[in-house]
């Protein structure tokens, strides 16, 4: 018996003797809050929204929270039948690319009605003001397909710390207004029950745009990762496909902003504007300027970015400094970091002409993966 059809046993078998626990809502015109059993969730926006025709994202956050925890709930709002077959379809995928990470989905819905009309026009994209959603945001605004963007107070930065989400958000609030996008600032503690849940990540997205895209025609997330990316670690990452399975024929998903590499990425971005390179964020460590602190593994992944791209690092950063050298000596004890720095490694070379810092790049590579696998390069 696989570890996986036991624990799905497991669960089977006690979850009769857990009690449903009904979904309790306060919905108001920019603010929603959910209560099961003695815990609280809450979506606030910054301004009032459209009247909600159908509470569709009630029930997406429902179906994340009873996959994480595995408990039986019971939601009475109207939602509509297209969302209540992407629940379901949803509810598959997760058990069965992720099956230590989650319970199968337990949902009754109460209130299942025909799907709403699809409004004709308009879109909304989570913007964060990294590398990926400004590339993204290029994408999403081609033909004005996309009107407005929502930026997620609550995930990296905690969703009561207001000094340092106001540095981010200012400079998020440029990049969305240089692509003429109306900014909606959504703060949720939703996120909180997930940690460290990257795995969740699309669906906690996914909820977000179905909460401040109502009266929308699509929403669209920014795709995170290569193709290399999502082969290696696929639990961690937005992969291309996952947004079909939170389509309904009310609200359309896209996953938005595929490109081979980051280089690319940053020189697609300078090409549209160079002053956007500025309010990039793209730093591990989240300080109150909502800048980079140029030092961590991802500013330094940054910085080679930028150089592969043609680019100069003071684009971005204040001075300049060897990205090489510092992967060339880059080690981490956690088994996730340690693979996603060997995955960058192996693409920041490959992307490099040949050269002595590639060779350098390349001896790393070949060390981090005998380190972790076993592994040697022919």
């Amino acid at each position: 018996m696989t570890r996986r059809s036991f624990k799905h046993r497991i669960v089977r078998a006690t979850q009769p003797f857990r009690r449903r626990e009904h979904v309790q809502t306060e919905i108001s015109a920019s603010k929603a809050m959910l209560r099961v059993g003695g815990r609280e969730w809450f979506v606030e926006s910054d301004r009032e929204l459209p009247p909600f025709q159908t509470y569709d994202f009630a029930a997406w956050i429902a179906g994340a929270l009873s996959l994480r925890r595995g408990q039986p709930m019971r939601l009475d709002l109207p939602v509509s039948e297209g969302t209540a077959l992407s629940l379901a379809r949803t509810s598959a995928l997760w058990t069965a690319r992720m099956p230590m990470d989650c319970h199968p989905m337990d949902v009754e819905l109460t209130n299942v009605v025909p799907d709403p009309p699809r409004p004709e026009h308009g879109g909304i994209l989570c913007l964060s003001g990294g590398v990926d959603s400004t590339f993204a945001a290029i994408e999403a605004c081609r033909n004005n397909r996309y009107s407005h963007a929502v930026l997620l107070h609550g995930m990296d930065i905690h969703y009561d710390d207001k000094v340092s989400f106001s540095g981010r958000r200012a400079r998020v609030a440029r990049i969305a207004e240089h692509f003429r996008l109306d900014l909606i600032v959504v703060r949720t503690n939703i996120p909180k029950s997930f940690r460290p849940g990257k795995s969740y990540l699309p669906l906690l997205l996914n909820c977000v745009l179905h909460y401040a895209g109502n009266g929308l025609a699509s929403g669209a997330f920014a795709a995170d990762n290569t193709p290399a990316y999502g082969l290696m670690i696929a639990p961690e990452a937005n992969i291309l496909g996952v947004e079909s399975y939170f389509q309904s024929p009310a609200f359309g998903i896209d996953d938005l902003g595929w490109a081979s590499t980051r280089a690319e990425k940053l020189a697609a971005i300078y090409a549209e504007a160079p002053r956007l390179l500025a309010d990039l964020t793209v730093c591990a460590e989240y300080n109150v300027s909502g800048g980079n602190c140029g030092v961590c593994e991802k500013c330094m992944r940054n910085r080679m970015s930028l150089e592969i791209g043609g680019l100069d690092q003071k684009l971005m950063f204040p001075d300049r400094r060897d990205a090489v050298a510092f992967y060339e000596t880059f080690t981490s004890s956690d088994p996730v970091l340690g693979l996603l720095g060997l995955l960058q490694t192996e693409q920041l070379a490959m992307a490099m002409p040949d050269c002595d810092d590639r060779q350098k790049l390349l001896a790393q590579a070949a060390d981090l993966r005998k380190r972790y696998f076993g592994h040697r390069a022919p």
